[in-house]
């Protein structure tokens, strides 16, 4: 337990970039060699500006590259990375949709706001980590639902059942993904639309059938693979890893 009489102390923004004693600057009367320490801060916060724009344009050109989508379907993450907080924040936005409680949405909307400021003010906190490989998995969820027309709302609605089962053929301008074109056990047989988001025709398959016969609760296999890890504990999650988690092409 926390002693009610201390008061935590947060460092000052300076203070993040020093590495080794002697290069805070706060305090010192010196005008010359206080100086000298912010120039020294401030060409490392430059390096790490470069650095950190330098991964951002590695990590929108890895999502723009995924093989097998459709330009304009998309998602914004990669222009988001480069732009302002506030598109971010949209794109943050638009992934909680997937939320069917309110309450829901706007806690994990404001963790994961807050995990971004911290990341862009090159603080981040690994406690905040468990969360955001949770809503890591939202996105690349909420991603494939738009990809295959889905509205996002229906993927944490308990009892919705995939438009694959009731709205008949699709149009002849029906394209998904390869990977995500539905088999026929998603045409025939009754399940939940969050079954038709993994880029697996095989698994989807199997799933499906393995819940029809009541071998398998595709509920608690959603809570398994995605439910918010609210109390940063061990559980088993899914990780969407690398660009070659979330891409949606065939695998061999």
């Amino acid at each position: 337990m926390s002693d009610p009489q201390k008061i935590a102390i947060e460092p000052m923004a300076q203070q993040l970039l020093v590495q080794k004693p002697g290069e805070d600057w706060t305090g010192v009367t010196s005008t010359a060699q206080r100086r000298k320490l912010q120039n020294r801060l401030n060409k490392r916060s430059q390096y790490l500006r470069k650095r950190q724009q330098q991964e951002q344009n590695r990590l929108a050109s890895n999502i723009v590259g995924q093989a097998g989508l459709p330009a304009e379907s998309m998602p914004s993450i990669a222009l988001a990375l480069q732009g302002p907080p506030d598109a971010m924040f949209e794109v943050i936005r638009q992934t909680c949709e997937v939320y069917e409680r309110p309450d829901k949405s706007e806690r994990v909307f404001a963790i994961a706001c807050k995990a971004y400021m911290d990341y862009t003010m090159n603080a981040p906190r690994i406690s905040q980590l468990p969360l955001l490989i949770s809503l890591n998995v939202t996105i690349a969820v909420a991603n494939n639902a738009t990809l295959l027309g889905f509205d996002r709302a229906l993927m944490c609605i308990e009892e919705a059942i995939s438009p694959f089962n009731i709205n008949g053929p699709f149009g002849a301008d029906y394209h998904p993904p390869r990977a995500l074109e539905p088999t026929e056990v998603q045409k025939t047989v009754l399940h939940h639309p969050w079954l038709d988001i993994f880029p697996f025709p095989k698994f989807r398959d199997n799933v499906i059938l393995a819940a029809d016969a009541e071998l398998l609760d595709d509920g608690e296999l959603c809570e398994d693979i995605s439910e918010i890890n609210w109390e940063n504990v061990e559980k088993p999650s899914l990780i969407m890893a690398a660009e070659s988690g979330r891409e949606v092409t065939e695998v061999e």
